[in-house]
């Protein structure tokens, strides 16, 4: 693989705290041949800047700045203008271990997709040396593409799942079925990479924990409920949807359940300030009614089920307990 150049999307958007780091781990990858694609989305701190000083560094990176759009847009315009046989993207406050693009490189092996674990780290965490690894035994799967969906929703190994990051794609799987990322919407991977999924003929996972995922304190998804999070629910059922349109039966009745659990985790935390979210509570609420009637002439919803999200769509205090 050493051959094949890959290219490193990173989405960047205020975030002069953290930038640095995610690029210096970046620049410490052990395989070498890789182009780093560095979208400015409008910031309006120093991290463009900094960016702009990192490509002087290292010649692999090349910096567009552009007027702010939202992750989304900034990702696709990392796939425009990307050179490599395989894109992976890094969000700009992460971290990357050395080994990261190595390792998804050799797992790859006539893979479209290659993913790995990933762990989480502090706000406030920093690189005093070169992360290493830890000596634990790892495990290697390979999957089609329907197996592979399947895992997702099975919860069993901890990093497969439908985000964007800590994944290796091939990059003509966007290009050749139509792929990106929806400008937008918030939850933009659960839009998506299903999607990439599907598409791909095979996929490989190792749990080796490569990806470093900062949790921020404030974000969207990490604090109390906001109207932005109900593109969440849109997204689920669009899964299900896709999985109807190409008679994927067996896909479209776990994408289903999943959806139902997702909507359900949703209105409880709508519930916490039931008073301020009453307006979304009813929607969402009609929303599940209509589901279960729809996608229940299509597939057999074990009577308990939905006895138990019906129950909820019309007393949502059920969610909480």
């Amino acid at each position: 693989m050493e051959g094949i150049l890959i290219t490193i999307v990173v989405p960047v958007y205020n975030v002069e705290k953290y930038i640095e780091a995610c690029l210096y781990s970046i620049m410490k990858q052990t395989y070498k041949n890789i182009e780093v694609v560095i979208v400015d989305d409008g910031s309006t701190d120093k991290s463009g800047d900094i960016c702009d000083d990192f490509s002087k560094i290292d010649s692999r990176a090349k910096v567009v700045h552009q007027s702010n759009i939202g992750l989304s847009g900034a990702r696709n315009k990392g796939i425009s203008i990307a050179s490599g046989k395989y894109i992976t993207f890094v969000d700009s406050d992460d971290l990357l271990y050395p080994t990261y693009i190595e390792k998804l490189c050799n797992a790859i092996n006539g893979c479209d997709i290659s993913m790995c674990d990933f762990d989480y780290v502090s706000e406030d965490f920093r690189i005093l040396n070169d992360i290493i690894s830890d000596n634990r035994k790892i495990h290697s799967f390979y999957w089609s593409n329907v197996d592979a969906i399947r895992e997702v929703y099975a919860t069993k190994y901890h990093g497969v799942d439908f985000i964007a990051c800590a994944k290796l794609y091939k990059l003509t799987l966007f290009s050749e079925n139509g792929i990106i990322f929806p400008e937008g919407r918030l939850h933009e991977d659960t839009f998506t990479t299903y999607k990439l999924f599907y598409a791909a003929k095979k996929i490989s996972y190792n749990d080796e924990k490569l990806y470093l995922y900062r949790q921020r304190r404030g974000s969207i998804t990490r604090s109390g409920f906001n109207k932005r999070k109900l593109d969440s629910i849109d997204a689920t059922r669009e899964e299900c949807e896709f999985f109807l349109e190409r008679n994927e039966m067996d896909l479209l009745v776990i994408s289903f359940y999943d959806h139902l659990h997702k909507t359900k985790a949703l209105i409880r935390e709508m519930m916490k300030d039931r008073i301020h979210n009453k307006s979304e509570i009813k929607e969402v609420c009609m929303a599940i009614r209509l589901d279960i009637e729809k996608y229940g002439k299509l597939i057999k919803i074990p009577k308990k089920k939905k006895i138990y999200y019906s129950a909820i769509s019309h007393f949502p205090v059920i969610a909480t307990l």
